[in-house]
């Protein structure tokens, strides 16, 4: 699964031609994305991923009709779920919060399933927090999320350099959606212990 960071990076550099719509999501043609498939050398995965559990967010209901019909056509036992919007979306991962804090060795899991989703601005979702209101762990587990995927292999996009990656962070910070504390001590982390990450990003790699 491609994700939202990195998909908004490729339109932004101009990697993927990109249609801003009214509700400021972008759309992509079928024939862009096949072009950058073919182009990246990124290929199917044959064995069934690890992910069985897909939430399918879209406010148009026959792209959201298409994409689900692909999935589900697609053979690997994908549970599918939709919404149409970021509230909707909010509300079937408020019951996955909800069944998780029924165990009370997850307690601060579930601030992180509820709340990585929220942004510093208050634009982010299911409850529209803003600034210091979403709880700590999930406002560094956003930061650290991000990195991870930008430097981290996929099948689907290229790897980016610890350079590339933190531009995304800072990118991040200024349109106000990472904590910008948290963010400026992440930045300084990694500049003055670089190696750390890249022990982490190669064992990240070997997983």
């Amino acid at each position: 699964m491609v994700s939202p960071v990195t998909v908004r990076s490729w339109a932004q550099k101009g990697v993927l031609v990109a249609k801003v719509m009214p509700g400021g999501h972008r759309r992509f043609l079928k024939s862009d994305v096949e072009n950058f498939v073919r182009d990246s050398g990124a290929t199917y995965v044959e064995a069934k991923p690890s992910i069985s559990r897909i939430l399918i967010v879209d406010n148009d209901p026959l792209m959201m009709t298409y994409v689900y019909d692909i999935l589900n056509g697609s053979g690997l036992g994908f549970v599918l779920a939709t919404a149409q919007n970021g509230f909707e979306a909010g509300a079937k991962m408020y019951v996955g919060a909800q069944l998780c804090a029924s165990l009370k060795e997850m307690e601060s899991t579930v601030q992180i399933i509820r709340s990585h989703h929220e942004r510093w601005n208050g634009s982010g979702y299911p409850d529209g927090l803003k600034g210091e209101a979403i709880p700590l762990l999930a406002r560094t587990f956003q930061i650290v999320d991000i990195f991870d995927v930008l430097t981290s292999p996929r099948p689907y996009k290229p790897t980016l350099d610890f350079t590339a990656a933190i531009d995304v962070i800072k990118q991040e910070i200024a349109e106000q959606w990472l904590d910008p504390q948290l963010g400026r001590i992440f930045l300084e982390l990694l500049a003055t212990r670089p190696q750390d990450f890249a022990v982490i990003s190669a064992i990240d790699s070997a997983a």
